[in-house]
C-alpha cells in the first residue's frame, strides 16, 4: 500500500447536459471508450450526479481494455465495486471513486466503461469529449463485448460527443508520475483534446494532462441558460460554474495533481450583453482579482500554476446564435482593450510558477487583434486543428519538467 501512487489520467468537466441530450429510459446500459494518457498497474473510476436532482442509481458497471471504439476485449473484463458492492446510489450533487479494479493499463490506453442505469435518469452530469456514447436496448449488458445501441447525440455539437456520469479516471502509475490540469473554456476543450496526440511526441513519460475545459465557461459568473428544467443547485447549461469557484474543485476532484495551466478571461469580456445579462459586465481589473484568487489556491496547494493570456476574438459575431440573435457588436474597441489589460498584467504577473502567451502565438501578425487565418476555426473565437495543436505544443513545452 505505501508504494501506491495514485494519479489521475483521464477528465472532463462535468456540466448539466439536460437540455441538450434526452433522458435515459430505464433497464438500459451506457457504455463509452475513454483514453487515458497514463497508465498504471491497477485503476479507478470516479462517477459524478453533481447536476442531479434525485439519486443515481448504479445497477452495475464494468470496464475492460478496448479492441476499438466501444468494443472491448473479454478477457480483461472486469467488474467495478464501490465499497466492495456491486451497485451503488450517488446521490444528487455527489460523486464517488470506485474500489480499485485490478487492471494494468499502459500510456495511452483505450478503455471501454459500461454503466447499467435499471432507473434510467432525466438529469444529465456530464462532459464532451472524442468518443461516442451508446444507450443500449433494455437490459443489463455490461458483460456483453459488443453493445448494439442508439449513438448518444447532443443537439447542436456534431465535432465532439457527450459522456455521461463518468467524470475522472486515476490509475496507481509510477513514482514520479503527476498529473497537470489543462483549465479554462471551450478553447481549453479543444487545445486539450489534441494534447495527448503531442504528448507522444513530447517524450515525457511523467506527466498526465487532465482537460477540464468547460465551453462558456467564465471566470466569475455562472453559466447562461439554455432552457431546459431548472436543475437543484446548477449553473444552467451554458458555462456551468464560474471558474473561480469551479478550479478549486477541479484541484481536488482527481489525485496526483501537481500542476495547472490557467487559461480563462474570454467569456467575462465578450458574453456580458451579448450571450449573458449586461449587468454581468466585469472590469479588467476584477478579472486580475479572480486570477489572483486562482493562483492562490494553486498555491495554498502547492500546485505549480502556469498563466496563459487571452487569445484575440476580432471578427467574432455574438449575434450569429440563437441565444444572441440580433446582437450588435457595438463596443469591440473597448472588449479588446480590456483583454489587452488582463493580457499585461498576465505578463508581468510574478506570482505566476509559467507563461504561455498564447496571444502571441496565435494572433495575426497582420491583424493582431484577430487570430492568424489558419489557426481560426471560422468563427473567429475558436481554434481550427492547427491552432489547437500549435497551442497544445506551446503548453506542453511550459509544463514539461526536465526530469
Amino acid at each position: 500500500m505505501g508504494n501506491e501512487n495514485w494519479v489521475g489520467s483521464w477528465a472532463v468537466a462535468p456540466w448539466n447536459e439536460t437540455p441538450l441530450v434526452a433522458a435515459i429510459p430505464t433497464d438500459r446500459t451506457l457504455r463509452t471508450t475513454l483514453r487515458l494518457t497514463r497508465g498504471g498497474s491497477a485503476l479507478r473510476l470516479q462517477l459524478s450526479n453533481t447536476e442531479g436532482d434525485a439519486p443515481l442509481t448504479i445497477g452495475s458497471g464494468r470496464v475492460a481494455l478496448a479492441i476499438s471504439k466501444n468494443l472491448f476485449e473479454p478477457k480483461t473484463d472486469q467488474a467495478l465495486n464501490f465499497a466492495g458492492a456491486t451497485s451503488t446510489v450517488i446521490p444528487p450533487g455527489g460523486s464517488l471513486m470506485s474500489d480499485p479494479i485490478p487492471l494494468p493499463v499502459s500510456d495511452f490506453s483505450e478503455i471501454v466503461v459500461s454503466l447499467y442505469l435499471p432507473d434510467g435518469a432525466q438529469i444529465l452530469t456530464g462532459g464532451l469529449h472524442r468518443y461516442p456514447t451508446v444507450v443500449s436496448a433494455p437490459g443489463d449488458r455490461a458483460t456483453n463485448s459488443r453493445t448494439e445501441g442508439q449513438t448518444v447525440s447532443a443537439r447542436g455539437i456534431t465535432s465532439v460527443h457527450p459522456v455521461l456520469f463518468l467524470s475522472g479516471v486515476a490509475v496507481d502509475a509510477a513514482q514520479n508520475v503527476s498529473a497537470t490540469i489543462l483549465f479554462g473554456d471551450s478553447n481549453t476543450r479543444l487545445y486539450g483534446g489534441y494534447i495527448v496526440e503531442r504528448l507522444h511526441l513530447a517524450e515525457n513519460p511523467t506527466l498526465a494532462i487532465l482537460n477540464m475545459g468547460l465551453d462558456g465557461n467564465r471566470l466569475l459568473h455562472d453559466g447562461v441558460s439554455l432552457g431546459g428544467p431548472s436543475i437543484s443547485g446548477s449553473a444552467g447549461f451554458f458555462g456551468g460554474v464560474a471558474g473561480i469557484r469551479r478550479f478549486e474543485t477541479a484541484l481536488s476532484t482527481l489525485p496526483g495533481v501537481t500542476g495547472a495551466v490557467l487559461m480563462q478571461g474570454t467569456g467575462d469580456i465578450i458574453l456580458p450583453g451579448t450571450r449573458a445579462p449586461a449587468s454581468e459586465t466585469v472590469t479588467p481589473g476584477a478579472v486580475i482579482d479572480g486570477l489572483k484568487h486562482c493562483i492562490g489556491v494553486a498555491q495554498s496547494r502547492n500546485i505549480r500554476i502556469i498563466g496563459a493570456t487571452i487569445v484575440p476574438f476580432g471578427g467574432w459575431d455574438p449575434g450569429n446564435s440563437a441565444v444572441s440573435a440580433g446582437v450588435a457588436w457595438s463596443d469591440f474597441e473597448t472588449r479588446d482593450a480590456q483583454r489587452q489589460r488582463v493580457n499585461e498584467w498576465i505578463r508581468g504577473c510574478e506570482e505566476y510558477d509559467g507563461l504561455i502567451d498564447a496571444d502571441a502565438v496565435l494572433r495575426d501578425p497582420e491583424n493582431p487583434v484577430r487570430l492568424k487565418p489558419a489557426y481560426d476555426a471560422g468563427d473567429h473565437l475558436h481554434f481550427s486543428q492547427l491552432g489547437a495543436e500549435t497551442l497544445s505544443d506551446a503548453v506542453l513545452k511550459a509544463i514539461s519538467i526536465p526530469s
